[in-house]
């Protein structure tokens, strides 16, 4: 089978301890979890998305190198910045996408599908098809309604709702079909009676 590697080191993580109650001796978590609590200031690319109050870039910054840095701040990037925080990961703004609007959205969604960033934070719709079911979401934080503003409706009295639901040509012609079937009928019941020899 070949060699497989030596054991240099064991670590007693918990025992099995079969006395008066079959129990562990340190009920400790066997199965970690993998994702570290400390990213050791590794950088992460984040994309944001959305229009004032939800993001608003304060300036953009010219570093040593001749690249571009860019502030961002409010109400759905603090969040993301108290996460890099406790988890201590370098967050890196890219430039931000400053409006909400059909292009936005697939020009910002076909560039994380690309891998040109990481995370995407903003204003954000979770739709079913174009979000939840290609990538991965949080919990929202925030919640926002959009509403649509029409005129209001004019009342219609009772006998125009009637008079408008079909045009003068089909009311004429229902007329029309109306009275030959009444005059065939009145034919049909007054005409002569022709009885049937037995």
């Amino acid at each position: 089978m070949g060699d497989c590697g030596e054991v240099q080191d064991v670590i007693l993580l918990d025992e099995w301890v079969v006395e008066n109650n079959v129990t562990f001796s340190h009920y400790s978590d066997l199965y970690p979890a993998k994702v570290p609590n400390d990213f050791m200031g590794c950088p992460i690319k984040v994309s944001t998305l959305g229009i004032d109050p939800y993001v608003i870039m304060i300036e953009n910054i010219t570093q040593n190198d001749g690249s571009t840095a860019y502030n961002v701040t409010d109400l759905s990037v603090e969040v993301l910045k108290f996460v890099c925080e406790k988890l201590n990961l370098t967050y890196i703004f890219l430039p931000p996408s400053l409006n909400i609007n059909l292009e936005s959205y697939m020009k910002t969604f076909s560039e994380l599908d690309e891998g040109l960033f990481e995370v995407v934070g903003g204003t954000i719709p979770l739709f079913f098809l174009v979000v939840s079911s290609s990538f991965d979401t949080t919990i929202p934080y925030l919640h926002a309604s959009l509403k649509t503003i029409v005129p209001c409706p004019k009342a219609i009295p009772g006998t125009e709702k009637v008079l408008t639901t079909f045009s003068l040509s089909v009311w004429l012609t229902i007329g029309l079909v109306m009275l030959l079937t009444t005059a065939v009928s009145w034919c049909a019941a007054n005409g002569p009676y022709r009885s049937v020899p037995n």
